[in-house]
């Protein structure tokens, strides 16, 4: 694919040597809202916005058919395997143990109230009922969960460890469940009409310090290319001690196209936050379009990959 390079972007600051497990947090991939299948809803066009503290989506949807047709809509967050995940940070800015990513939406430009299903897993096996009897919340990632389940009595510390739904090592204690959370309302689409729907997130971005075999080892999936090497590693040799950190956003793209036929115009923004940053990622014919916006545009779309941005900030 084509690269974003260089050329088009300034760079940022860069340090050498291999990032150590505590340099780097973990992404939590995300994507856009999803509809109950239905052949007679299209979408005229969708406008996706990205930035690394910002997701932004404007969809157009049009009922092609002459009845009213009323659907489900959903968004789900991103899903959270605390077993997979191990120690590694997080950057979860929202402190809300459910609307963990601040999600809200918008019908035609009004704000629209949504209900909530939370799930809570192991081996595919629902726990929930275990975990909110012990007083715990859903999501492993909460705000003090190590303390909240070092608190309980002895009696149901053992019962989450012996049922791994928690790693207990003395003082050490790790959430093992996953968690899912999925924002949903019923909308009505009537005949004939448009329907613009929005909803904007913040994203979970991947993060850790620079190092020179991050070139290499991610060439591909960002589609580095060795003027963006380059360019950052010439930033990073006049920033002296002001050491820059790369972040990673991921976007789901490929699921949820339920409703009938390709997507009729996309256009995806991608804002780098500063004229002196980097940003890469794998876009045939992606265009600046200001000082921090590029953008690229497609008409009668079909996904077929998702998105993956590394901004050098």
């Amino acid at each position: 694919m084509a690269r974003l390079g260089a050329a088009a972007l300034a760079g940022a600051a860069l340090c050498a040597g291999s990032p150590q497990a505590n340099d780097s947090s973990a992404e939590l991939a995300a994507g856009g809202l999803r509809l109950a299948h239905n052949a007679h809803v299209r979408m005229d066009s969708e406008d996706l916005y990205i930035s690394r503290q910002e997701v932004r989506v404007r969809y157009v949807f049009r009922n092609m058919s002459q009845q009213p047709q009323d659907i489900l809509v959903a968004f789900p967050m991103p899903e959270i395997d605390a077993g997979e995940l191990g120690d590694s940070d997080i950057g979860i800015a929202s402190s809300d143990p459910v609307n963990f990513v601040d999600f809200s939406a918008n019908v035609n430009g009004a704000p629209v109230e949504t209900q909530v299903a939370e799930r809570a897993s192991l081996l595919g096996l629902d726990v929930g009922g275990t975990l909110r009897a012990a007083g715990l919340p859903l999501n492993p990632l909460a705000e003090g969960m190590a303390e909240k389940i070092a608190a309980l009595p002895p009696a149901q510390k053992q019962a989450l460890a012996q049922n791994g739904l928690a790693l207990i090592d003395g003082d050490f204690v790790q959430p093992l469940w996953r968690y899912a959370v999925v924002y949903y309302w019923r909308q009505s689409f009537p005949p004939g009409r448009e329907v613009t729907i929005g909803h904007r997130y913040r994203p979970v971005a991947g993060a850790s310090v620079w190092y020179d075999e991050l070139f290499s080892e991610r060439a591909g999936e960002f589609c580095i290319d060795p003027a963006f090497a380059r360019a950052a590693r010439a930033k990073r040799a006049r920033a002296g001690d002001n050491v820059p950190v790369i972040h990673w956003v991921s976007y789901v793209l490929t699921t949820g196209a339920n409703w009938a036929g390709p997507i009729g115009r996309f256009r995806l923004t991608i804002d780098k936050g500063a004229p002196s940053n980097l940003v890469s990622l794998c876009r045939d014919g992606i265009a600046k379009t200001g000082p921090t916006t590029f953008e690229w545009q497609a008409q009668d779309y079909w996904p077929e990959s998702d998105l993956k941005i590394l901004f050098v900030e």
